[in-house]
């Protein structure tokens, strides 16, 4: 089987690896070409200790409590561990073979950091590569502002899916019109 992107995006509590907590995951797959897999899109809302959920910091507190995720973490009953278990079950379902997905999103190695600390078993089945469309966004700013004004606005809903998706388009439109030259 070829490789496969893991499109990722996490929520959390916070950026400290040691203190926060993952509160929401949204994975889907593609193949190298940005074609999203039937069946692959799966999201998970975590419980978190109220705790944690009344100590975050203002912007936290604001934008987790406007988008509704902090009071969905209040009555969600799903651990970590069952987050993890079913993503790792899910994607063994459709087929993949541990070391073949490369992880992929914006910011991607923040998400990666958690997930080795939060979701271990999770990144063991990962390829060590990833694609981080954020570096291509500091290049295509420097290299090719022009293509950056013309990019779709981003909504910035602050929910794992629809930053995860607004990520793979980001990608799809920079293959469209930067990285990929029509033949002539």
């Amino acid at each position: 089987m070829p490789p496969l992107l893991l499109w990722l995006d996490l929520e959390m509590t916070g950026l400290d690896i040691y203190k926060d907590q993952i509160i929401e995951v949204a994975a889907l797959l593609t193949d190298m070409n940005l074609q999203e897999l039937p069946e692959s899109r799966c999201e998970y809302i975590l419980a978190c200790p109220d705790a944690l959920l009344d100590g975050m910091d203002a912007w936290c507190t604001k934008t987790h409590g406007e988008s509704g995720l902090t009071q969905a973490c209040r009555l969600s009953n799903v651990t970590l561990a069952d987050a993890e278990q079913h993503l790792l079950q899910r994607l063994q379902q459709l087929g993949c073979v541990q070391g073949q997905l490369f992880l992929a999103g914006n910011s991607i190695h923040a998400d990666r950091t958690f997930l080795q600390l939060q979701m271990p078993r999770f990144v063991q089945f990962l390829h060590y590569r990833q694609v981080d469309v954020s570096s291509l966004k500091c290049l295509a700013q420097s290299w090719v502002p022009e293509l950056e004004s013309r990019k779709p606005v981003k909504q910035g809903s602050h929910r794992a899916l629809g930053d995860l998706l607004e990520s793979l388009e980001e990608l799809r439109y920079y293959r469209k019109h930067w990285l990929i030259t029509p033949p002539s």
